[in-house]
C-alpha cells in the first residue's frame, strides 16, 4: 500500500495542534511539548485506523519521532510517497 507523507502530517497536526509546515523527520516526543503519553496514543490509534495498519506492541513505545512513524510503517511493507 502506498501511503502519503502529507496524510501522516495532516494526523499529526489535529493531534499536535501543530502547523503542517512544521512537521519533519525532526519532530519528536523529546522537542513538542504536545507530544504526551496521551497524544502518543492517540496518534497511534489514529494511523492504525487511517492505512489499516497495526504497529507491534512491542514496538509503540519507541515511535518516538515523526522519522520512527515512518519507519515502522515502512517495516510493516508499505511504501510513503
Amino acid at each position: 500500500m502506498l501511503i502519503s507523507e502529507k496524510e501522516i502530517k495532516v494526523i499529526f497536526s489535529k493531534i499536535l495542534k501543530t502547523k503542517l509546515e512544521k512537521i519533519n523527520d525532526k519532530l519528536s516526543m523529546n522537542n513538542n511539548p504536545k507530544w504526551d503519553s496521551l497524544n502518543h496514543l492517540k496518534l497511534i490509534i489514529a494511523l492504525e485506523g487511517k492505512f489499516k495498519i497495526s504497529f507491534k506492541e512491542k514496538d509503540v513505545p519507541k515511535i518516538i519521532s515523526f522519522k520512527l512513524v515512518k519507519t515502522n510503517i515502512k517495516k510493516l511493507g508499505h511504501k510513503i510517497s
